[in-house]
């Protein structure tokens, strides 16, 4: 059975008080969500450091022209 909040009530029947439980269900959603969040984060910052390597080498490309001129 699930509550109002989205918990499992887990051991309900006689003399025993329910217990307040995270569905499987929410736990995989909000692993997903996990996941997903450190996939966006980890390619954005690989975006960027592969733009600053890009832009490195295309400066030190320059002052090597410059030097052989």
């Amino acid at each position: 059975m699930i509550d109002t909040a989205g918990y499992c009530l887990a051991g309900i029947g006689r003399g025993t008080r329910p217990e307040r439980l995270p569905c499987l269900g929410e736990i995989m959603k909000n692993r997903i969500w996990l996941v997903a969040l450190l996939a966006v984060a980890v390619v954005s910052a690989g975006c960027n450091t592969v733009a600053g390597a890009g832009k490195d080498i295309e400066r030190g490309g320059e002052s090597i022209q410059k030097a052989a001129e």
